[in-house]
């Protein structure tokens, strides 16, 4: 069951007292407490001020501003900036992910899909969104004890997966599976966003200007 996929040993933070804004996202669903963290530190926003979309799949563009609003809460610095005119689709952009998607590719967070082609509109998939997420780590060799089938030693996004199931911030559809191309949804990401938050119970610091 989803809501089994999506535990972590390590605790959740505390939605006590935090408010929910959104009509489709009920408090007990597996990502319930995860939107309603995310929407109340300002990681997330809703479709609209009531909808949150949780089973809608994210585009890469989407993923920016997701990642851009948590470095923002971390307190990470976001005054990046870069040339994106090497992406012959930079244009196609949309003006509200501009910036977040600047700060992305700058930082190293979000690479092209080919030397020209960026994407923004395009699907991630859940390898990406691993990958992303991965890039963000401040300390990336850390002892690997997860491994999913569906996940070959050559794939470009292995390491990132692993390690992220190894932290357990990053999980499983069941069976060992990991489900690397397939679309990455609104919930799941931000399920993502709140594990990496949460710093493992009397453990280090590993995350990448998270004081």
């Amino acid at each position: 069951a989803a809501s089994d996929v999506y535990k972590r040993q390590a605790g959740e933070p505390s939605v006590d007292g935090l408010a929910n804004p959104f009509a489709d996202v009920q408090p007990n669903a597996y990502y319930g407490k995860a939107v309603i963290w995310a929407a109340n530190h300002g990681v997330v926003k809703g479709m609209s001020q009531t909808q949150f979309a949780p089973n809608r799949a994210v585009t890469r563009e989407q993923t920016a501003t997701f990642l851009y609003r948590y470095a923002v809460y971390a307190g990470m610095n976001t005054q990046a900036a870069a040339d994106l005119s090497p992406y012959t689709d930079a244009g196609s952009i949309s003006g509200w992910a501009r910036e977040a998607m600047t700060w992305a590719v700058t930082s190293g967070i979000i690479q092209g899909m080919s030397a020209e082609i960026l994407a923004p509109k395009g699907t991630a998939t859940r390898a990406q969104a691993a990958q992303m997420f991965y890039n963000l780590l401040l300390e990336q060799e850390v002892p690997v004890t997860v491994h999913f089938d569906d996940v070959p030693d050559t794939a470009w996004y292995s390491k990132a997966v692993n390690t992220l199931g190894s932290l357990g911030i990053v999980a499983g559809i069941g069976d060992g599976q990991y489900a690397p191309e397939r679309p990455i949804t609104r919930a799941e990401f931000t399920v993502i966003a709140m594990r990496f938050a949460k710093l493992p119970e009397g453990g280090t610091n590993i995350f990448s200007d998270v004081v």
